[in-house]
């Protein structure tokens, strides 16, 4: 309908034409238009609209105007032949406007599909017709999105109040003047405030000699959020060596190794330390551990018993030492008359007994008392019980028994009785039989 109207119109405006002119006109023509939506073509002072149009004009030259909703107006000159039928498209350069994008307060970021094009206020080059919107952001404000549409050439100026949404943060922390990281970027030390934007953030102090700690808090728009975070110093270590070694070793009380050992892992402080070994004087010591130091501690241990050492003769003596079997003497090597000596360590300090007995000796039972100072060894003249040891033949060959306490290459000192002895001369025995004293 609306196509047969249009018709009609171009028929009536032929009409017109060459009613006004008295004269005939030249035979008719056909002019099929194509072009962007809403086009109006407008010619010899009348308008066509439609994006197909048909018209049937007089053959001849015509200046047509053109013009569509988002594209310029434009000018076509199109000559149209008698007996043809023209066909013309019709392409329509798009309209484009300037944009100025302002807010309150300036200097927010201006985005356009993701796409940073600077700061308010912002002149956007000439963009097309259409709906358009930007997202305006700034620290301490909310997003704010900006809407716009561009339908002609006419500059378009959008203007955008800024929503504040900041909160305060405020830290502190135990002890104070440690170093404050939001979000992984330094911004001061404690104790710090500072406005910032709504929002979920990690916090996270450091200082010298003292573990880090983090924490996430939630800044709320017109609120103060508010965080107190306990330093803890970093564990400090100590080294402990004694001599002699292998000293049990307590911090506390409570039994941490041996010597030579480090304790780690022991918070800043001050402590009680131990170091205890059998046989020796405990040490007890105030000692005071720093954070992250490793500190070292040596203990010369100072015996708390005494020794003893003797000698008994003959071989064969049983040997009691308070009342506890010890021992029998022994010779130094098979067939002499010189016996080893006896050693005793770690007795306690004070008075103690040997007891010696054999049972063929005279007397059969002898016992020797004697003190013993604390780290001092005490030294006993020789002990001896008389035991007839030997027998001897002389040159004449006649023989005794008794007992030999020593003797040289020359002289034997010989007993033939307890309490009886006599130097021997060598030269004048034939044979020393050694008896098993035992």
């Amino acid at each position: 309908m609306k196509r047969y109207l249009i018709l009609l119109s171009a028929a009536i405006s032929a009409v017109f034409v060459f009613c006004a002119c008295g004269k005939a006109q030249p035979k008719s023509a056909k002019l099929e238009l194509t072009g962007p939506k809403g086009m109006v073509a407008a010619v010899s002072g009348m308008e066509f609209s439609g994006s197909k149009l048909t018209l049937e004009l007089p053959a001849k030259k015509y200046v047509f105007r053109f013009s569509a909703p988002g594209f310029r107006d434009d000018f076509r000159i199109i000559t149209v032949s008698k007996g043809k039928t023209t066909q013309y498209k019709v392409n329509l350069e798009p309209a484009k406007a300037a944009v100025l994008i302002k807010s309150e307060p300036s200097g927010a970021t201006v985005k356009i599909n993701g796409h940073n094009c600077g700061t308010t206020p912002l002149v956007l080059p000439p963009y097309p017709a259409g709906d358009y919107s930007a997202t305006l952001s700034m620290r301490g404000y909310s997003d704010t999105v900006v809407n716009w549409t561009i339908s002609n050439e006419r500059p378009v100026a959008v203007s955008k109040q800024l929503t504040s949404n900041t909160g305060a943060l405020q830290i502190t922390s135990h002890p104070s003047r440690a170093r404050v990281f939001i979000n992984n970027t330094e911004v001061g030390m404690t104790p710090f405030r500072a406005e910032r934007s709504e929002g979920k953030y990690i916090v996270r102090l450091e200082k010298d000699n003292c573990s880090p700690e983090e924490r996430s808090v939630t800044v709320l728009r017109h609120q103060t959020s508010k965080l107190n975070i306990k330093l803890h110093a970093k564990p400090g270590s100590i080294k402990i060596s004694s001599t002699p070694q292998s000293a049990e070793v307590f911090i506390d009380s409570r039994k941490v190794g041996t010597t030579p050992c480090t304790i780690n892992g022991l918070n800043a402080g001050k402590y009680k330390l131990a170091v205890s070994l059998a046989g020796f004087d405990p040490v007890e010591d105030d000692i005071e551990i720093l954070p992250a130091i490793t500190d070292s501690k040596h203990y010369n241990l100072v015996s708390s018993t005494g020794s003893v050492m003797f000698n008994v003769s003959p071989a064969g003596v049983q040997v009691l030492l308070d009342g506890k079997f010890l021992g029998y003497s022994t010779a130094v090597k098979p067939g002499a008359i010189t016996t080893k000596d006896f050693k005793v360590d770690k007795l306690t300090p004070g008075l103690h007994e040997i007891r010696l007995f054999h049972a063929t000796g005279r007397p059969m039972r002898k016992t020797i008392r004697f003190t013993v100072k604390k780290g001092k060894c005490t030294t006993l003249k020789n002990q001896s019980i008389w035991v007839a040891n030997c027998e001897i033949t002389r040159i004449d060959g006649t023989k005794e028994r008794g007992a030999i306490f020593s003797d040289n290459n020359n002289k034997i000192f010989f007993e033939s009785e307890p309490g009886i002895r006599v130097e021997l001369d060598r030269r004048t025995i034939r044979h020393i039989n050694m008896l098993n004293a035992n």
